[in-house]
């Protein structure tokens, strides 16, 4: 080894060698995280501005909802059937499958029963039970427009960003998809879209998004067992993105933000946990039943070409849709692709990649999941995605503002806020329609108080199939006054549940009555109790017939 006996010459000798820098795993994980998107202190104040602006928007186009009673129908109330069980405690299931079965958990009928319990029993701040639900669905939806706001903020670090996310999600959703809705394919939506974010952001290795993704993922699958495919492929790619995106570092990075995994733990385990309990005490539960379709389904696929023109029905909607999304994508990588800010442009284009994942996930759900493509209200969630691609666009485009002065800047800002103003304030999709069935409480009354009852339940023997919708309000109308009532037929039991089905005394000993449409200009029978605008009740005849 020769080189070690070199002679120096004095400057070298006399001048000490440069040492020779040594990395250390604290200067490593810095580092790290200075090549990530830059964060922001102001990204809470950021989600609570876009979650409050979404519910006040809300509830100013439904101020109706503090002096309007609503005495829900149909869906609406088969689902606080499951609220009432679920403020008791009691509920392990989802809301009910139209091919018999309950979806997995239920995480968003907590939520319902939660708003009832606040705003309508202990509040009084509304007059029926429905309306504290649906003011629960507002919060909840404004919650999770909230966190996909504040993560795009992460990754844009600026207002103007912020605002344009939230223009963006406005705007789409006011022409698009009811936030103000509780009808369960509308309540999809949004956990969808903040999947679809929150998955993009944990997969460049954003580890303070974990409680997001699992908590629009648990909203997801609890809804409807569909979402299992969705969320578990999606957990799958973006956890393997996670640790490429860390590895080497995944210790320090989840000791570092050690709050964020504990919360999402925590979380993970609650959606858990009723569905857990529910295949230790009924097993195996509602999963055989889901596994009954799937066996039903495989050998009945829908053709490839055609669930691709479903899904392509969510792109556009309308006229000129299509071509502006289409637009809108090859703007986004292009300014993705090109970007100086290296960890924005990859979060554009992990979005990106999260809305092809997704379709392709989409495609292969119509195929083999869904029993009917002329339904489109099945894939409404999935309108999400064209909305994730424009949030990339409104992302990417941010670059424009790095160079722009304040007054650029305040402008941007400003517009997205007035769109956003104007989208709540005008958007129709803001209002919610329904009115429920306001016939309910004078049917309640008179069959209550009619001598013929004589004190006892009101069994209903037979039902017009198509006066479902009015039976499931009855009952349950007829429940909140004290008035014992049930439907004879089993058959109902996956609607009404087992509780509203009546048992052998009550079949037998009950005041038998069929409910029964009517069909102008034909008039009710003779001898019937009560007549309304859709529906008429009458004695169920002797002879059975």
């Amino acid at each position: 080894m020769l080189w070690l006996n070199r002679v120096r010459p004095a400057r070298e000798a006399t001048t000490p060698p440069a040492a020779r820098p040594q990395v250390e795993p604290e200067d490593e994980g810095r580092r790290a995280a200075q090549s990530r998107p830059r964060r922001s202190r102001g990204g809470v104040a950021v989600a609570a501005a876009a979650a409050a602006g979404t519910f006040l928007a809300l509830v100013a186009r439904n101020s109706y909802l503090f002096t309007t009673p609503i005495h829900e129908d149909s869906d609406f109330a088969a689902n606080s059937i499951l609220v009432d069980q679920a403020q008791q405690l009691r509920l392990l299931v989802g809301n009910y499958s139209r091919v018999h079965f309950h979806h997995p958990g239920p995480a968003l009928l907590y939520v319902e029963a939660g708003g009832k319990a606040l705003f309508h029993d202990l509040l009084h701040l509304v007059p029926t039970p429905y309306n504290g639900e649906l003011l629960a669905v507002f919060v909840l939806n404004a919650l999770l427009v909230g966190l996909t706001v504040r993560i795009v903020f992460r990754h844009g670090a600026s207002a103007a960003v912020a605002a344009v996310a939230l223009a963006i999600i406005l705007a789409w959703t006011a022409g698009h998809v009811p936030l103000s809705s509780v009808w369960f394919p509308h309540m999809y939506f949004a956990p969808f879209l903040l999947l679809a974010v929150a998955g993009a952001s944990v997969a460049g290795g954003t580890t303070e998004d974990m409680p997001a993704f699992i908590l629009a993922g648990g909203l997801l699958v609890h809804g409807h067992v569909a979402f299992t495919m969705f969320v578990g492929v999606s957990a799958v790619v973006g956890l393997c993105a996670w640790w490429w995106s860390v590895r080497g570092r995944w210790r320090l990075e989840l000791g570092k933000h050690w709050h964020a995994v504990a919360g999402a733990g925590l979380l993970l385990t609650l959606f858990l946990l009723p569905i857990v309990l529910e295949l230790v005490l009924h097993w195996p539960g509602q999963w055989s039943l889901y596994l009954d379709y799937l066996r039903s389904r495989s050998g009945s696929p829908n053709p490839i070409p055609a669930a691709l023109r479903y899904a392509a029905g969510f792109w556009s909607p309308s006229s000129g849709w299509g071509a502006a999304l289409a637009l809108a994508g090859a703007a986004c990588i292009g300014l993705a692709a090109t970007d100086p800010e290296r960890p924005r442009g990859a979060f554009v284009l992990r979005l990106l990649g999260a809305v092809g994942l997704l379709t392709l996930l989409f495609v292969l759900y119509a195929v083999r999941g869904v029993d009917n493509l002329r339904q489109t209200y099945i894939g409404i969630f999935y309108g999400a995605v064209p909305l994730t691609l424009l949030l990339a666009t409104g992302l990417a485009a941010g670059r424009l503002l790095d160079r722009a002065g304040r007054v650029a800047a305040g402008a941007v800002l400003g517009l997205a806020c007035a769109v956003a103003v104007a989208a709540g304030v005008a958007g129709h999709t803001f209002a919610n329609g329904y009115r429920g069935d306001p016939e309910l409480p004078g049917m309640v009354a008179t069959l209550r108080d009619a001598p013929a009852r004589a004190g006892r339940p009101v069994t209903v023997v037979r039902f017009s199939h198509d006066a479902w919708p009015e039976v499931a309000g009855f009952v349950l109308a007829a429940h909140r006054e004290g008035l014992r009532a049930c439907v004879d037929d089993a058959v109902w039991t996956f609607m009404l549940t087992p509780a509203y089905v009546c048992g052998s005394q009550e079949r037998l000993a009950g005041w038998r009555l069929d409910i029964r449409l009517l069909r102008p200009p034909r008039a009710p029978p003779s001898g019937v109790v009560w007549t309304g605008s859709t529906v008429f009740v009458a004695p169920h005849p002797p002879d059975g017939r």
